[in-house]
């Protein structure tokens, strides 16, 4: 019976200290970490399996040889991307263990605003780098094969205006990825830091409480002290 009774206080401090809610957090965010590498997988494959073929099939020459240059160099990118957002999990795996003080008796809310602020910071990236830098690639691909694949028939006039519009193209789509990048990884903090807020305020509420019924048990503690003297003497 004092066993059972034993394992069951190890395992209430276990839940109290929010080590109950860190350390499956930390093998979550390893998954997460190993999961960076899903849409690189499944780009390389589309690239690999209809992708390329589709794109590239009527074209021949120089067009073909860049089209599969641009691709390549766009896989490596994404390939890059994917080990960096795994690095970045495992340094936010480390992390969240230090988002809980000894002592705080609010301990979920701190360990899931981390989550949640971790997700979408990582989707933010995601859009703010891979879809701009696929966008260049595929313009300047058009660029340098003279836009033959996308306008075969069109004069060196209609090139320029094609040039223009694309760069413009590429300009507002950047822009709007971006954009769109730092408003999630905005809202992530934002949501993150609002949680976090609230259990931090409870715990600094807490602790103040803690902290005035100690200095009024020694005031009182002390005037009992000089009390007792006084009605000895009296006595």
């Amino acid at each position: 019976m004092n066993q059972i009774k034993f394992c069951m206080t190890k395992f209430l401090s276990l839940i109290d200290s929010g080590r109950f809610f860190i350390h499956p957090m930390r093998w979550l965010y390893v998954v997460f970490a190993c999961l960076s590498f899903v849409p690189a997988l499944l780009i390389l494959y589309y690239l690999y399996d209809t992708g390329i073929d589709g794109i590239l099939r009527h074209t021949e020459g120089w067009i073909k040889f860049s089209g599969y240059l641009f691709c390549f160099i766009f896989a490596l990118f994404v390939i890059v991307t994917a080990i960096l957002m795994f690095y970045y999990w495992m340094n936010r795996s480390h992390k969240v263990a230090h988002v809980v003080n000894e002592g705080d008796q609010i301990v979920a809310m701190p360990v899931w605003a981390h989550f949640v602020q971790s997700f979408f910071e990582s989707s933010g990236v995601y859009i703010g780098i891979i879809p701009p830098f696929g966008a260049a690639l595929f313009y300047l691909w058009c660029v340098i094969t003279g836009f033959k694949y996308i306008e075969p028939y069109a004069d060196a006039g209609d090139i320029f205006k094609i040039l223009l519009l694309g760069l413009l193209a590429l300009a507002l789509f950047t822009f709007a990825c971006l954009f769109t990048s730092y408003i999630i990884i905005l809202l992530a903090h934002y949501i993150g830091e609002s949680i976090r807020v609230r259990a931090q305020i409870a715990n600094d509420v807490r602790d103040l409480g803690d902290i005035h019924r100690a200095a009024t048990l020694l005031r009182e503690a002390e005037a009992a002290a000089i009390a007792e003297p006084a009605e000895e003497a009296d006595a």
